[in-house]
């Protein structure tokens, strides 16, 4: 990597896709903060979750002072879909509210995700917005349509809550 300037990875890296194997983490950063923005999302996918989270802080960190939302870390599940143990649902939770960023287009344009979570199959942009609703403070709602709303998408209605993916009444 020493012979190879950051103008030249730059230049390179806003053409085509580019592998940065042995690259500091730093550097991936740095290139994926200057790169982005250009109209299309950048796509980073690295090997492991711990690496992937830390890299989408890093970029954040890179980016100008206000523009750390425009970074998107879609965090995978840490079960098999197969396996007979519950994924944990804070993970759940972040990963949905992760596409629910992205398939409504909140200017969010980079998006980093480990191989794991890339191969991991997701709702459809048209059903996750079916079973999707913004409440904003202060507004009125429809109490039964909301319930059913959250009921639809998984939510356990329980006497108290006390866990992420429950709701009370």
């Amino acid at each position: 990597m020493s012979d190879v300037t950051l103008d030249h990875l730059l230049a390179v890296a806003s053409r085509a896709p580019v592998a940065a194997y042995g690259a500091p983490p730093a550097l991936a950063a740095l290139v994926a903060a200057r790169v982005a923005g250009g109209g299309e999302p950048l796509v980073v996918v690295l090997p492991d979750e711990a690496a992937a989270a830390r890299l989408a802080e890093d970029i954040a960190f890179f980016l100008p002072p206000g523009d750390a939302d425009r970074v998107v870390h879609v965090p995978a599940i840490d079960t098999s879909p197969y396996a007979e143990l519950s994924p944990d649902r804070r993970a759940v939770m972040q990963r949905l509210a992760a596409l629910f960023r992205l398939s409504h287009g909140d200017g969010s344009d980079i998006v980093v995700l480990s191989a794991l979570s890339l191969m991991r199959r997701t709702l459809p942009p048209d059903e996750l917005s079916a079973l999707t609703d913004v409440l904003i403070a202060e507004e009125e709602i429809d109490r039964d349509r909301t319930v059913d709303l959250l009921v639809r998408a998984g939510y356990a209605r329980v006497p108290v809550v006390e866990d992420p993916g429950t709701f009370a009444v």
